[in-house]
């Protein structure tokens, strides 16, 4: 993402539109040749809605940096990688540059790994309202196998922050916490390294 901010002087959007306002595909999607996945993106129609009988083809094609590392029983071409839009998010509207997110706090959630996974072309985010219940953050664990051991991960989710961070938060963490983390400012006196 700050990449494609560097090129294009503004984050991408949480999904392309097209000329009417509707949603076609996710910015998963737009990022993909900032991510090494540039052969991937010309194959797309970007006139073309994710689910178009085109883009449908490139579905299974989803690049290994959305799969999961914490859960492998999703169907492929699914990810639990989002952005959280709504009031005060990182992705509260289009055309917000990384000098805009840094006023409100480098440690403002930028990507989230969510409990629910998505088709990773499609145009669907998490959706944050102050005065509603948090949206559905991953708080599910999966047993490793190690050395013929059953071990259980942490129960928690993975953010990647404005600055780039990422922190594996655990699910003990106060929701006021959580809140002040999805909306910029009010987040420089978290202490980001107790939340692990």
């Amino acid at each position: 993402m700050h990449c494609y901010e560097a090129t294009h002087d503004q984050m991408p959007p949480a999904a392309v539109t097209d000329a009417q306002g509707h949603p076609l595909y996710s910015w998963r999607v737009l990022i993909l040749p900032y991510i090494d996945e540039e052969e991937l993106y010309k194959q797309f129609h970007l006139d073309e809605p994710w689910n178009s009988p085109h883009n449908l083809t490139l579905f299974e094609k989803m690049p290994k940096t959305y799969k999961s590392s914490f859960w492998s029983g999703d169907e492929p071409g699914m990810t639990r990688f989002q952005v959280i839009v709504g009031p005060g998010t990182a992705f509260e509207r289009d055309g917000m540059d990384l000098v805009d997110l840094a006023k409100g706090g480098w440690k403002t959630i930028l990507i989230v790994q969510s409990d629910t996974p998505v088709p990773w072309t499609k145009p669907e985010e998490l959706t944050y309202d102050p005065n509603h219940p948090l949206p559905a953050l991953m708080l599910q664990s999966k047993p490793v196998r190690f050395l013929g051991r059953e071990l259980w991960r942490k129960h928690g989710y993975l953010v990647s922050f404005v600055d780039a961070e990422v922190k594996f938060i655990r699910d003990k963490t106060p929701e006021s916490t959580i809140r002040s983390l999805i909306t910029r400012g009010g987040n420089s006196t978290i202490d980001i390294a107790g939340l692990e």
